[in-house]
């Protein structure tokens, strides 16, 4: 996945089995979505210096700005040993991290929705909720109008899931010299029943697949965001679900910002559609 500036919070994390021993640390998330969780010491529970560190399924964390962290699949890429005194730092790796949230040692991840941009979507879709009019003709101005355009929705038949391109936007403040709207469009998936994550950024991995055969580029996936239907909050008095922040390795991923236009494509969302 694309993370255009690095990802750096300091925080303290934890074995669910052992959350009176948290330890310091930072992690790390750079472009691509590799995470790297740097400690100091190591999270070995009476393990001595000379035994092959393991794997270790979950890690949990608190970290500065973002508040509660799981961190899964993790492995030592360096592991000093800690009889060699002073301050001893540890490095590993990170498959996924989930803010937000804390699961237990093997409580499964289970989520309702999983929500992702990827390079070039907007061009793609061809859809925009802005209009500009200009004023009649001896007098000077312009009327922008905007009205966020309604998701798209596809019927998958017998399938669990159900995908649909969906939009966002955000408004003009109270200003004197300048508005702006910015619109956004996602590729949402959704679960009725809650299903596994894993199963939920398989599918995210096929749309993303077609979407670089259809723009012919190298395209990446931006901003995750996952959402369970065990996980609210009150908003005017409706529950509304707590969106969390996802990072992991996702593929395809190109370092490179493919420059996409629609002239260049192979085939547009309004040729397709329906």
């Amino acid at each position: 996945m694309r993370v255009e500036v690095d990802f750096v919070r300091a925080g303290y994390f934890w074995l669910p089995l052992a959350q009176d021993r948290k330890i310091p640390g930072t992690m790390r998330i750079a472009d691509g979505g590799e995470i790297t969780l740097e400690v100091v010491g190591n999270f070995d529970l009476g393990r001595t210096f000379n035994e092959e560190a393991q794997p270790i399924a979950r890690i949990l964390g608190h970290v500065e700005n973002e508040g509660l962290v799981t961190l899964d699949n993790c492995f030592y890429k360096s592991k000093p040993p800690s009889w060699t005194g002073g301050i001893v730092k540890s490095q590993l790796h990170v498959a996924r991290a989930l803010f937000k949230v804390h699961y237990d040692d093997l409580e499964p991840v289970l989520l309702n929705e999983l929500r992702f941009t990827v390079d070039g979507l907007d061009d793609w879709l061809g859809v925009s909720g802005i209009s500009v009019e200009d004023a009649e003709t001896g007098t000077w101005g312009t009327t922008i109008r905007f009205q966020l355009p309604e998701a798209i929705t596809f019927d998958w038949g017998d399938s669990p899931f159900k995908f649909s391109f969906s939009f966002g936007a955000t408004m003009p403040g109270s200003v004197l010299t300048e508005a702006r709207v910015s619109q956004k469009a996602y590729v949402r998936i959704e679960s009725i029943n809650p299903a596994d994550i894993v199963e939920f950024t398989a599918f995210a991995y096929k749309i993303t697949n077609f979407l670089a055969f259809a723009t012919d580029a190298a395209i990446s996936i931006r901003e995750i965001y996952v959402a369970s239907s065990d996980l609210t909050y009150e908003h005017k008095d409706q529950k509304q679900l707590v969106q969390m922040r996802l990072f992991y390795a996702s593929r395809p991923f190109s370092k490179e910002i493919a420059s996409i236009s629609w002239h260049t494509m192979l085939f547009r969302f309004q040729q397709i559609k329906h």
